[in-house]
């Protein structure tokens, strides 16, 4: 749906990428943006806001954690990058119902989650500090 919600954040750059290229100047779908048919209101196209890498998901950067293994066994390791702080946030795995199954508060900048408990799988990270949350999905396998 298009609600301006939790989920909104939940797509990567390159999905945004695609989606965004059949509405722009010669998409498939760039009619869409001037066409009064979906409803009895009159509408008016306009162009795609201009957007980024860096600012597709409300103009926040994208998450500076690796993670690996992914697909991921037993251990999945989180590990910053540029300077990105682990220690002190909290990480939940959550299933793709939005159910948290595991949580743990990260005390170090380089963790290791035991998901030997998890079945086979898509899941979700979060890693938040109570201002930010960063949201990244890996493969149980």
């Amino acid at each position: 749906d298009y609600t301006n919600d939790e989920c909104m954040n939940m797509f990567t750059y390159g999905q945004a990428k695609k989606m965004r290229a059949l509405f722009s100047l010669n998409g498939s779908k760039n009619s869409f943006l001037y066409s009064g048919k979906s409803d009895s209101t009159s509408v008016s196209g306009s162009a795609l806001p201009n957007t980024s890498e860096n600012n597709i998901n409300n103009n926040k950067p994208l998450p500076n954690i690796s993670i690996y293994p992914n697909p991921v066994g037993q251990f999945l390791n989180l590990m910053p990058t540029d300077g990105f702080v682990l220690n002190g946030k909290s990480a939940t795995i959550l299933n793709a119902s939005g159910i948290a199954l595991i949580q743990k508060k990260l005390t170090s900048n380089n963790e290791k989650l035991d998901l030997s408990g998890l079945s086979k799988g898509i899941y979700f990270l979060h890693i938040a500090d109570g201002k930010e949350k960063t949201v990244l999905k890996l493969i149980k396998m």
